[in-house]
């Protein structure tokens, strides 16, 4: 090894070259990888929907959901099926295990459900969904006009908007939130139309032929064949209602003498609305292979310069609500700006230690090196350039130039000590034997790193490009530190002595050392005291999934009653907007509401693959003047909104830029599915007594949009003489399904949605758009029927109407029923909440056999806390592996490893005294600090180790050792602290890296230099007291291997 060393230390040229060669490498990688804001994850679980229309629950779990399950139960690795069918559809979600390739088990369902065995009267087709970081918007618009009215700004406006951003490379799909299209709404009065001799069919087969059109195409004459189009006598609305079907009779009859025809919105299933004017949410989404720069830019640049064929753009203003690519850059720059901020810092110490230009340059070049060596790796391994590798990136320069430090203080120390043999000798002399302590300290920190990337779940999904970074980071600059540095070094210090003197500490801090020696007792019993009192408080620490990071926003969910309708769910969400209208403190808020049934998601995570959004719910972002008045707005409006309305639920959060899942769900089981609703709703009353929990659907009863029956007295019908075939002609007239058309007005295709009245009459009638179930049903109980003697007789004198009870949702997992009720927790401090729930639904008195499980964000946390322990056990064990074959014995690799949890006091204050709390980054902050505590103990039992081996006695050596290794363990232990001081202190919003790991390092790092300085040197001597007393020379037990 030292001919290896001396002959790189005689081609500094060599290095020279190669160095340049590397960063070259490493900057052309960096320029061309990759950019994304988040890493690749797959959600490892499936969804499936499908509209079912005109189908009851009980029909569609029959006739669709069983089948549709049934085939999918054929495909490789599929874990658990939950399935929900419900008036008018279904729902599913397919859980894999985790590593699934999910783009497989993606293209397996899709085959599995092409063959399921479905009746021939569905024509809808299952769609399945697969929930990934590229499923979610790089930019999302909102779309005004001051010009345009609501109709085309909806419609036309926003057809050509999608059709143009659609086109720009690298774009996937362009979702529209508030968007529909422009057409007709023909309403049939069902009770005129029988009276006009004509049924619905007579309707949907010549309605479209009967309105006129004007034709274009080719007029013929003889082989010449001659383009034509014909233009100027627009079709009105006038002449559709003019244009006449024939009835049984042979009658003509007018489209005016049974409906009415508007020229209107077509397909309006979700509205929005900017600052109470009308809106359209576009959400951009590009492919995973795409560039988030390049797609975005040019997605801008195409807004910036629209060409639109039937609208002028600049009738049309656009608004960034979301715009990832900036906050991806602005997140890159503020972590580039830290870690160069924390690299001067750490360099500023480095100068102060060794008070030499030359040589700290000579550790700032170990930086540079390593971070575009391993940008370099990244890229052939497919990582992208995100928030999480380059946040890796930054966390390991503070490890990275440990190693350097080590070994450039170790040649200083050498050369001081021995000034008059051959500098080539002794520098390549100083870098061998500290080669065993930075190799054994570098596998030890990668041994910690390593889990995080294999342990699986959540936690290997966010950080194992975070980890790659840094395992790749600290070989490249182990290889560094014991073949550049030296290099360099040798080169510069060749020709002289005339290096300034360091700092040496021996003289100032023995003294210290010696009073703790001659107390020690005192300092192991403060330092296990401390340590049980930060155990003891880390438990009153609030816990979450991901770190919370406030934008300034405001979040406002309004839960009507299940079955309302749009026009209602309007209603009151203009009440809440005349409320922000008045708050001065409010900038700016947009409103969302309505459904188009297919899943939704806040993030990756979303336990079930994601969510149905209901027609009933409608979302409002609030946007304030003054981020900082945050609260005090959550604060009022959580008490102005209730008074609004009683029937509505309303919920106010802060918007997390991360996404605001902190939804729990409580799965019960265990019966049927009517005692399990029972059940449901009871927890649901229960739930929503508690503070900062907002439960979903406590507001509605019935689960669902209320349901009827009819049921026929068999008796009265025959006493009364009213015929079967005319009762059925009434049901069928009011179960008759509407068929929407097409027809061609200037040359375009436009739809006709047909709605069916059964209420209304007469021409004059006025359209009964706001009647409600009991109005419908009130009419079928007035229809008359002919009987005895041509008496008339009302419907309700032959049958009786009634509400339905059986279930309007029925939910099963794997084969068995279950009812899911879901709250949305809105503190912080999740486990708390979690807590308290728990503990209302263990004091609810179940049925026999029904239990109930925590999912959602509550599941996700103990995940979170079991796969960190998994991780931190395994990394320990690591870690007393690579110990244990450096030193031999078990007294030495047991005092390193006892500095791990000593360490952790420091944790728990840092996070007290900055009002912090366990998540994600505070978790990976703790294995990360257990990396370097252990490398800070191997550089010092390392040299105790060789004063032994040279014949000291164990005190001499423990107090030798100790004096001599304190320079470079605080010089590394600054480093860090300095490197990772501006991510601490940085007011970045971006949640996933956050301030909470640089606070856990910097405050076990503190409590850890000292344990490596004063409890390890205890630790060990006392551990080798009664092993010195007898032999020393034959206890060659901790003898380097």
């Amino acid at each position: 090894m030292k001919r290896l060393v001396e002959a790189t230390m005689q081609r500094a040229i060599l290095m020279i070259v190669c160095i340049v060669i590397i960063l070259a490498w490493g900057g052309i990688s960096a320029y061309q990888m990759q950019r994304d804001y988040l890493p690749g994850i797959n959600n490892t679980t499936l969804t499936v929907s499908m509209r079912v229309p005109g189908y009851q629950a009980a029909q569609v779990k029959q006739q669709v959901t069983d089948n549709l399950a049934s085939a999918v139960k054929t495909v490789d690795g599929l874990s658990n099926v939950e399935s929900t069918s419900y008036d008018g559809g279904l729902f599913m979600s397919l859980y894999f295990p985790m590593n699934t390739d999910m783009k497989q088990a993606e293209d397996q369902v899709n085959k599995a459900l092409a063959i399921a065995d479905l009746p021939q009267t569905i024509t809808s087709t299952p769609s399945v969904t697969r929930l990934t970081t590229s499923s979610f918007p790089i930019l999302t618009y909102s779309v005004t006009s001051s010009k345009l009215d609501e109709a085309t700004l909806r419609s036309t406006a926003t057809q050509e908007i999608i059709k143009q951003l659609k086109s720009v490379p690298g774009v996937a799909d362009v979702s529209v939130f508030g968007g529909a299209k422009d057409g007709y709404v023909l309403t049939v009065r069902m009770k005129d139309l029988v009276k006009n001799g004509l049924t619905l069919d007579d309707i949907n087969k010549s309605f479209a032929l009967a309105v006129p059109s004007m034709p274009s195409g080719t007029i013929a004459n003889n082989q010449l064949s001659i383009p034509v189009s014909f233009d100027g006598l627009p079709l009105t609305v006038k002449q559709m209602e003019n244009a006449t079907i024939m009835n049984k009779a042979g009658k003509a009859i007018p489209v005016s003498a049974f409906g009415t025809i508007t020229h209107s919105l077509n397909d309006v299933k979700t509205v929005s609305r900017t600052n109470g004017k009308p809106s359209v949410t576009l959400n951009v989404i590009k492919t995973p292979s795409a560039n988030i720069t390049d797609v975005a830019n040019q997605v801008k640049d195409r807004v910036a310069h629209l060409h639109l064929d039937t609208v002028n753009p600049k009738d049309v203003s656009f608004k960034v609500l979301l715009d990832r690519e900036k906050e991806l850059n602005s997140s890159l720059f503020g972590l580039v700006r830290e870690g160069l901020l924390g690299c001067l810092f750490s360099m500023i110490c480095v100068f102060f230690f060794f008070r030499n230009v030359r040589s700290t340059l000579l550790i700032a070049i170990s930086l540079p090196i390593s971070l575009l060596a391993t940008t370099a790796f990244l890229k052939s391994m497919g990582i992208t350039l995100n928030i999480l590798t380059v946040s890796g990136l930054i966390v390991a320069m503070g490890r990275i130039v440990d190693d350097s430090i080590v070994i450039l203080d170790n040649m200083y120390r050498k050369r001081e000590e021995n000034k008059e043999k051959p500098l080539l000798s002794i520098l390549a002399s100083s870098v061998v034997e500290m080669i065993p302590a930075i190799l054994g300290s570098t596998l030890t920190t990668i041994a910690v790193y390593i889990p995080i990337a294999f342990v699986g779940g959540v936690i290997s999904a966010s950080y194992s490009g975070f980890a790659w970074s840094v395992v790749i980071a600290l070989i490249i600059s182990f290889f560094v530190a014991m073949l550049v540095i030296p290099a360099l070094a040798f080169m510069g210090w060749k020709g002289g002595n005339g290096e300034k003197q360091t700092v040496k500490l021996d003289t100032k801090m023995k003294p210290i050392l010696q009073s703790a020696f001659k107390h020690k007792k005192a300092m192991i019993i403060v330092s296990i005291v401390v340590f049980l009192a930060a155990g003891a408080y880390s438990a009153f620490l609030p816990v979450s999934l991901l770190p919370s990071g406030k934008i300034g926003q405001i979040a406002i969910k309004a839960e009507l009653p299940k079955g309302s309708t749009l026009i209602q769910v309007d209603s009151e969400v203009q009440k809440i907007e005349k409320t922000l209208k008045a708050n001065p403190k409010v900038d700016a808020y947009s409103a969302n509401f309505g459904s188009t049934m297919t899943p939704q998601s806040d993030d990756v995570f979303d336990q079930g693959g994601g969510f149905i959004t209901y027609p009933n719910v409608a979302n409002l972002s609030v946007v304030l003047k003054n981020d900082k008045d945050a609260d005090a707005v959550i604060q009022q409006l959580q008490k102005q909104l209730p008074t609004l309305s009683k029937d509505v639920t309303y919920t106010v959060t802060s918007q997390n830029i991360s996404g605001d899942d902190s939804q729990m769900r409580i799965l019960f089981t265990g019966s049927d599915q009517a005692t399990l609703d029972q059940v449901a709703q009871q927890a649901r009353t229960n739930l929503s007594k508690i503070a900062n929990l907002s439960v979903d659907g406590k507001v509605d009863l019935t689960n669902g949009s209320p349901k009827y029956k009819v049921t026929f007295d068999q008796k009265a019908i025959q006493d009364k003489g009213v015929k079967v075939a005319d009762i059925l002609t009434v049901i069928n007239r009011y179960m008759s399904q509407s068929k929407d058309a097409t027809v061609t007005v200037d040359h375009k295709a436009l739809p006709v949605d047909q709605y069916l009245d059964q209420i209304a009459t007469g021409s004059n009638s006025t359209i009964t758009l706001n009647a409600s179930a009991d109005d419908v049903l009130a009419s079928l109980a007035a229809e008359k029927l002919i009987g005895n003697n041509g008496q008339m007789v009302r419907f309700d004198q032959i049958a009786k109407i009634g509400k339905d009870t059986s279930a309007s949702t029925i939910s099963e997992r794997d084969g068995q029923p279950f009812s899911l009720v879901t709250a949305q927790i809105t503190s912080n401090d999740i486990s708390k909440v979690s807590n308290q729930a728990d503990k209302v639904l263990s004091d609810m008195k179940l049925p026999k056999d029904v239990t109930y499980s925590l999912g959602g964000i509550t599941q996700q946390v103990k995940d979170m806390i079991f796969d960190m322990a998994v991780a931190v056990a395994f990394s320990i064990l690591l870690v007393l592996l690579i110990t244990s074959s450096i030193f031999k014995g078990w007294r030495a690799p047991l005092s390193v490893l006892l500095s791990i949890p000593l360490a952790l006091s420091g944790v728990v204050i840092a996070l007290i005294l900055f009002h912090g709390e366990w998540n994600l980054a505070a978790l990976i902050g703790v294995l990360m600090l257990t990396g370097i505590v252990v490398t800070n103990g191997i550089v010092l039992i390392d040299k105790i180790e060789r004063n032994r081996k040279e014949g000291m006695d164990v005190k001499e050596a423990v107090l030798n050792g100790s004096l001599s290794r304190i320079r470079p363990i605080l010089m590394t232990a600054a480093a860090t602290i300095l490197t990772l001081l501006p991510l601490a202190f940085s007011h970045n919003v971006d949640t996933v890296i956050s301030q909470t790991l640089g606070i856990v390092v910097i405050g076990g790092m503190v409590t850890s230099t000292i344990n490596s300085f004063i409890i390890i040197p205890i630790i060990y001597e006392w551990l080798h007291k009664k092993a010195a007393i007898k032999n020393f020379s034959a206890s060659n037990e901790t003898k380097i291997s």
